[in-house]
């Protein structure tokens, strides 16, 4: 299954969906060129779900912790969901696991992210 993103707005939360393979980084520059977008510059709250991700290498995991930087230095956080158990391995063994907050499901995702600053 070739890689594809699909952006959704839950109120102050984005949801960027991720599926099929990112092999190349050349697919993580179309997810950030549409991130980029002015539109897209006003969430600082993001759930990247993977359920439906298959297959990542290196440049995913940049990807990933690009968003989290940029919506971090706005005051905001990035959180993950729907991780395989290959994904979830990799983020252990990366230890990325100590920096996103990872949830099973994108409506216990949105959640955590909705109810942050109350």
């Amino acid at each position: 299954m070739p890689f594809s993103s699909e952006f959704i707005k839950h109120g102050h939360v984005l949801v960027i969906v991720l599926q099929g393979r990112i092999a190349s980084p050349d697919e993580v520059l179309q997810v950030l060129e549409i991130k980029e977008s002015s539109e897209l510059n006003n969430f600082n709250r993001v759930v990247l779900d993977c359920t439906d991700l298959n297959y990542m290498v290196s440049s995913g995991l940049n990807l990933m912790v690009r968003i989290l930087t940029k919506s971090r230095i706005h005051g905001g956080d990035t959180v993950l969901c729907g991780l395989n158990e290959t994904l979830l391995n990799v983020f252990n063994v990366t230890k990325l696991d100590n920096i996103f907050k990872v949830f099973d499901t994108q409506a216990e995702a949105i959640k955590f992210l909705n109810t942050k600053d109350e």
